[in-house]
């Protein structure tokens, strides 16, 4: 990625994208995209199939609630909201919104971070 984007957006959305991204180990350097754009204090707003309900044979990778849970963790980001929604039946998703706090390296626990997403 190009350093122009570093550190320069104070909101990311990541609505319908991330779950389409394959194989499944290019979910982390989707994710550390996502860090690496986002400003100190800015918002990164996930909202993505949710794994084990509805969205079958929509995207290769679905997400349960701890992916995102580890993913604040592993990089300090603040959990803001982390709920389910319904689309329209049988569409579930899980929606994620999470503030970046400080300037801080994405994390290097790829396995930990990758850890019980969902293919179909």
């Amino acid at each position: 990625m190009s350093d122009e984007f570093h550190d320069r957006f104070d909101i990311i959305t990541n609505v319908g994208t991330t779950e389409h991204v394959e194989p499944l180990d290019t979910q982390y350097q989707a994710f550390k995209n996502i860090h690496l754009c986002c400003k100190v204090n800015g918002v990164m707003i996930h909202l993505v199939p949710l794994s084990g309900k509805g969205h079958v044979g929509h995207c290769p990778v679905y997400y349960p609630f701890e992916f995102f849970r580890r993913l604040a963790l592993l990089n300090d980001y603040e959990i803001i909201c982390l709920e389910e929604f319904v689309r329209k039946e049988p569409d579930f998703l899980i929606g994620a919104c999470l503030r970046k706090r400080q300037d801080n390296n994405f994390t290097e626990a790829k396995d930990e971070l990758l850890q019980g997403l969902m293919t179909s």
